[in-house]
């Protein structure tokens, strides 16, 4: 098994008065400025606070998927907004609700290959697939033995099962599997 932790500390950061981006990887966890807008293409948008306008208005608990060049608005007069997006190698257009509360200690598949989830503490739970990035949105969890913190992330390679336990309440992760994304 290949496996390399990106620390939150050491991820690059792109900034201005409107954008603030850190990078982990393929993944952007992104700030912007009230009112301000960005363009996208070929990405996976997911809301994290606030919502965000692109080719209609989409809030936490959405996922939308671009595969041509869009605008990215923050509606709000006063109020940042952070999401993250995904740099994708796929051509889809496609917006996915779902309720990470209702489907609490389990994976959610937002699209093929894409899984988000929410679990209490000490509560563990696997996934079959052979390369992936793991990225945690909220909270603690031990991924393959190792311990990830908020927005560190962890690529493996040559795995036979994805396994994980919640170290914290509340805790949210995002795992893709690299070998339906070719990232």
């Amino acid at each position: 098994m290949d496996a390399v932790i990106h620390l939150a500390s050491n991820r690059n950061c792109t900034q201005n008065e409107q954008h603030r981006s850190y990078q982990t990887v393929n993944i952007k966890d992104e700030t912007l400025a009230a009112g301000a807008s960005i363009k996208y293409e070929n990405v996976l948008l997911l809301p994290l606070v606030g919502d965000i306008v692109t080719t209609q208005r989409i809030s936490p608990g959405h996922a939308q998927q671009l595969s041509k060049e869009i605008t990215v608005t923050n509606p709000y007069k006063t109020e940042l907004v952070s999401y993250l997006s995904i740099q994708l190698s796929s051509n889809l257009d496609v917006i996915t609700e779902f309720d990470l509360d209702q489907n609490k200690n389990t994976l959610v598949n937002l699209f093929p290959g894409i899984y988000l989830g929410k679990y209490d503490g000490r509560r563990d739970d696997a996934l079959r697939l052979n390369d992936a990035l793991v990225f945690i949105i909220e909270g603690a969890f031990e991924v393959q033995n190792r311990l990830l913190e908020p927005c560190d992330g962890l690529s493996l390679k040559n795995i036979m099962e994805l396994e994980f336990e919640a170290l914290s309440n509340e805790a949210i992760l995002l795992i893709i599997d690299n070998s339906k994304f070719y990232l």
